[in-house]
């Protein structure tokens, strides 16, 4: 027997392979029942919906992606009207501009959870509502840790 390839053992493969296959699965339920929303501009709207008047810094921080990432990403949903963008003045950054969630953001967001909600209910019933509560408790763990992980490995640099 060979010894397993980096593939066959690597969390951050397996975890790609995982987001790719579920967003594909969202995606799909939210186009099949006419809602203009991917999965991945879902969960910003979500984030302004928690959190109203939201940096790009303050959202990047907070889902773990870079703010001019967030920029690019946030621009077609302001295009949309379903965000409104507080454009910064007196010379402050770019990643400093407040977004907030629009009552046509809110309303796209209230009608998406419906079906997202009935999709999460399927994968967990296909999983094993047990199996997939700890899924999700266990994920939340160990993206802590490498987070932390990480952080002291940068400071070594």
């Amino acid at each position: 027997m060979s010894p397993p390839t980096i593939n066959d053992i690597c969390p951050a493969f397996h975890l790609r392979l995982a987001a790719r296959s579920i967003s594909q699965y969202f995606d799909t339920i939210l186009r099949i029942n006419d809602v203009q929303v991917r999965i991945g501009q879902l969960m910003l709207l979500e984030h302004l919906n928690a959190h109203p008047d939201s940096s790009t810094s303050f959202i990047g921080k907070t889902i773990g992606t870079h703010h001019s990432t967030i920029s690019r990403l946030l621009k077609p949903l302001e295009n949309y009207g379903w965000i409104s963008n507080e454009h910064t003045k007196g010379g402050k950054k770019k990643r400093d501009n407040r977004y907030t969630l629009s009552d046509t953001g809110k309303q796209l967001l209230d009608n998406a959870k419906l079906y997202w909600t009935a999709a999460i209910d399927e994968v967990a019933t296909s999983f094993g509502a047990a199996r997939y509560e700890a899924l999700i408790t266990e994920l939340c763990q160990f993206s802590k840790i490498v987070h932390k992980l990480c952080q002291e490995s940068t400071k070594r640099e």
